[in-house]
């Protein structure tokens, strides 16, 4: 896994930021992404890895009695990262067909710029390719009749 993968680099205590080595953070993450694939991420789960994580490093990084603060940070930029993550590939994704999900309502298709546009909704043939095919050029010529 390269480090670019790596949810977990830090943590952060008091104003005061722990760098984790690449081995530290590559466990710390796999547990956490674990725990979310298994309905359990919150802040008790997070305290017995963040025990185990002590129990095993060399470095005494922090105290048991800090584990909670560190796993109510961990948690919050984790589910950050996470969201930030997948709100770009919801972007970029094809959710819908031929149409990309890019808002909280669905799909915007462009018929329904079109009808933003204009308030009239031209009618559908039926065939999902073909009306793609149709409103995106109509809806291309209104932004160059606009353009000029």
């Amino acid at each position: 896994m390269k480090s670019k993968n790596l949810l977990i680099k830090n943590i952060f205590l008091e104003g005061i930021e722990i760098f984790l080595d690449e081995a530290e953070s590559l466990y710390l993450t796999e547990e956490f992404l674990n725990l979310k694939e298994n309905n359990s991420l919150d802040v008790k789960s997070i305290n017995s890895v963040l025990a185990v994580f002590k129990e095993n490093s060399k470095i005494n990084y922090f105290s048991i009695k800090d584990i909670n603060k560190i796993s109510s940070n961990l948690l919050e930029n984790f589910k950050k990262k996470t969201l930030d993550e997948e709100l770009g590939r919801n972007l970029s994704t094809n959710n819908a067909g031929l149409y990309s999900s890019i808002n909280k309502e669905g799909p915007i298709s462009p018929e329904k710029i079109i009808f933003m546009i204009d308030e009239e909704l031209p009618q559908s043939s039926g065939d999902e390719e073909q009306d793609y095919i149709y409103f995106r050029n109509l809806l291309t010529k209104k932004i160059v009749k606009n353009k000029n």
